[in-house]
């Protein structure tokens, strides 16, 4: 029987679920060597995606900044594990994370037990490898203005412009469209593209093919395959595991690795189940040693543990046995 069904047919309860996942950190700590922490944002329930502003609380943004310093500050290098499962969000934000963690780590690998799209993929992109399963998926990193992919703002106005200049009498029908946008918003849309590609590519030249010369020409493949809205149509469209080999990516293959892609996804089952039992979670920040963060919806009540949970407070740590070195 699957991790998620038991944990549904027992109920198990909020303290006890962090106690088992507590034990999943150690375990799979014992396993690699390395320690490892977990980021995950739940945007994938559907109750929680009617909450006013919910994108707002749920994406990468600068708000993570003081949780993410505390997941790793109290972790010596030079070895990191990072369990990310993230819409996205800010690219800048995902720079401030970017800076943190290798700062402190030579060696970080991302895993993505579901998914990490936009901004996330581009801070998986900052690791040394990215371990991914069957179920993993990453995410076209092409940016959006105001929800919209730049791409496909600039390529309506091309449109427009290219229609026009056939037939002047055809503006009409597209001022409505074209009231909508201030002609600054062009700059933005290229400079958004511009940004997501230099991070993407730098971060990929200096962390994932460190040291390779020879790699130029595969990241800028990776950059251009992931960064092209015409690729995929949509911003949500998952890039899977296979895809990722395909473009190069250096992928740590969950399917081979089994007695760590099992934990990994029992780890990741206790993490959903988690935000399917506490309808006021957004975010989930913790790790090993102690660090328990949730930040919740602010329109939501918040959940009891131990006590009322007020926004971006730790929960209380049980006894830290030693640590694997």
């Amino acid at each position: 029987m699957s991790t998620f069904q038991q944990l549904i047919d027992n109920q198990v309860q909020l303290p006890a679920q962090r106690d088992a996942r507590l034990d999943d950190y150690r375990r799979i700590e014992a396993l690699t060597g390395r320690p490892i922490v977990i980021y995950a944002a739940d945007w994938l329930t559907p109750a929680k995606q009617q909450t006013q502003n919910f994108s707002a609380h749920v994406s990468l943004d600068y708000n993570d900044v003081l949780p993410f310093k505390e997941l790793i500050s109290s972790i010596e290098g030079p070895a990191l594990d990072v369990l990310i499962h993230s819409p996205g969000g800010l690219g800048e934000a995902a720079e401030r994370l970017v800076k943190l963690l290798r700062r402190r780590f030579a060696d970080v690998r991302f895993i993505v037990p579901h998914s990490s799209m936009s901004a996330g993929t581009m801070l998986c992109f900052a690791g040394n490898s990215i371990a991914m399963n069957e179920a993993s998926a990453l995410g076209p990193i092409d940016p959006q203005v105001g929800g919209v992919p730049a791409r496909a703002i600039k390529k309506g106005f091309e449109r427009v412009k290219k229609a026009v200049g056939k037939t002047p009498g055809a503006l009409g029908p597209y001022l409505p469209m074209l009231q909508k946008y201030d002609l600054h918003v062009f700059e933005i849309c290229d400079n958004a593209e511009k940004l997501s590609k230099q991070l993407a590519r730098q971060w990929l030249r200096k962390y994932m093919f460190a040291g390779d010369r020879s790699a130029l020409r595969r990241v800028n493949g990776i950059v251009h395959y992931f960064a092209t809205h015409d690729k995929h149509l949509s911003h949500v469209r998952g890039v899977g595991i296979d895809e990722c080999i395909k473009y190069g990516l250096k992928i740590h293959d969950l399917r081979q690795d089994h007695e760590f892609g099992d934990m990994i996804w029992r780890l990741w089952q206790r993490i959903e189940f988690f935000f399917g039992s506490v309808p006021s979670a957004a975010k989930l920040f913790e790790n090993s040693r102690g660090v328990s963060f949730v930040r919740v919806l602010p329109q939501q009540m918040a959940f009891q543990l131990g006590g009322p949970l007020p926004f971006m407070l730790p929960q209380p740590a049980p006894h830290q046995p030693d640590q694997p070195k």
